[in-house]
């Protein structure tokens, strides 16, 4: 018996289009990736953007208490989310809590200086 040279044509469309199709599968599959990227990221940098705007205004207000009446820890609560204060040894901590993530801010050399360090998300 001699093999049929219609079967030849008709593996090889199928073949290409198993191909096509893998590869069209891959580029949709990696614009979708993209796209989520992209909105883990705009949600997370808006996140930290609130979180700042919110350790600021803390800031703006405590720093006018006069420094014989300031409290060593507290809470304040606030729109978008919760900060609270306290002292641990001899570093001065603000701790802001939004959308139920968590970034602490450490300020070793308050009250001459509040720059922070360690700045970022509690993982």
């Amino acid at each position: 018996m001699a093999k049929s040279s219609c079967q030849a044509p008709k593996a090889g469309i199928m073949l290409t289009a198993l191909g096509l199709l893998l590869i069209v599968s891959l580029i949709f599959y990696q614009a979708l990736e993209n796209r989520q990227l992209t909105a883990n990221l705009a949600a997370r940098t808006q996140r930290l953007h609130r979180v700042k705007v919110m350790r600021e205004m803390f800031w703006y207000n405590y720093l006018q208490i006069p420094k014989e009446v300031r409290p060593e820890s507290g809470e304040v609560s606030f729109n978008q989310g919760q900060l609270t204060f306290f002292w641990e040894e001899a570093t001065f901590k603000v701790r802001v809590l939004c959308e139920e993530r968590a970034y602490l801010y450490q300020y070793p050399d308050f009250p001459e200086e509040h720059q922070e360090k360690n700045e970022g998300e509690i993982p």
